[in-house]
């Protein structure tokens, strides 16, 4: 079978009072190639959230399921699966999780449910946990567990508001291809290019729909970002601004304050410690918040 490009992330040693409330034990971006599988094993006593970051795929898992792009699937049995794509390239994320927290908070009724526009959450997190990893050497299981709570708490928001609906067909792939790709997008042009309508037609639909103009919606998710980032310690401001999307470190620490009240070396220094050694992880406030 062919082998993907890929990039997997395994978390320091795990704690043990992380094991039967939340853990994350991998972390996966993979590459398929046209007409290519990947396939994998999920054990008994874990979820395994797996997204379509670009492109259209298939996951066969006792039984065949299509996951389009920006959808999420969630399997929460244990089971053989693949992911098969066809004729075009597609970019995927996989994430695994244990302990009782996901199960308890997601309550999956069956074997694979789809969270349709969850690929965002799920790609901020591994790309958070990617860049933690590039900075620090290693992913502390306690880093690794807050940043899977609050992939949880972002699913949770989705699954409350009901998913996808609240705006136009146009609009929900707008916001879906800003939020999956807000560090590399190269403009409004180009965004209205892939949506196959003019520059200001996007512009007043996205206006009238979210409240916001789609720039102003790019930099909140740009920004955004960046305070992860920048929540971690001995983060660069420069490598932060180059992260999410900025062309240079002064114009990011501009537009951060103008957003933010704060330059990104103020955010960082008021930003609260990492907590290394939470005393009672059952309690769901010693975790990071979103």
């Amino acid at each position: 079978m062919p082998q993907p490009g890929s990039q997997t992330i395994c978390p320091e040693t795990s704690a043990a009072e992380l094991d039967g409330l939340l853990a994350l034990c991998t972390a996966r971006q993979l590459t398929l190639a046209p007409n290519t599988s990947f396939s994998d094993e999920l054990p008994e006593g874990r979820l395994e959230l797996i997204a379509a970051l670009q492109g259209d795929v298939s996951l066969t898992a006792d039984g065949g399921t299509g996951i389009p792009a920006g959808t999420l699937a969630l399997l929460a049995t244990p089971c053989s699966w693949s992911l098969h794509t066809a004729r075009s390239e597609a970019q995927c994320a996989v994430v695994r999780l244990a302990g009782d927290l996901p199960a308890r908070l997601l309550c999956p009724e069956q074997p694979c449910t789809l969270y349709p526009g969850g690929a965002a959450a799920i790609r901020e997190t591994v790309s958070a946990l990617s860049v933690i990893e590039r900075e620090s050497g290693a992913v502390d299981a306690y880093t690794a567990s807050a940043q899977a709570y609050t992939l949880l708490m972002k699913l949770l928001r989705l699954r409350a508001s009901g998913g996808p609906g609240k705006y136009s067909i146009l609009i929900e792939a707008a916001i879906g291809i800003i939020d999956e790709e807000f560090a590399y997008l190269e403009g409004l042009d180009t965004l209205a290019d892939r949506l196959e309508v003019s520059k200001p037609h996007l512009i007043r639909t996205f206006t009238r729909e979210v409240g916001i103009s789609p720039g102003k919606y790019i930099t909140r998710a740009r920004i955004e970002y960046a305070k992860l980032l920048l929540s971690e310690p001995d983060m660069s401001i420069a490598f932060a601004a180059e992260a999410a999307g900025f062309a240079g470190a002064n114009y990011f620490a501009k537009v951060f304050r103008r957003e933010t009240g704060l330059s990104p070396s103020e955010f960082q220094q008021a930003a609260p410690p990492p907590r290394r050694k939470p005393r009672a992880l059952r309690d769901e406030d010693r975790l990071y918040m979103p």
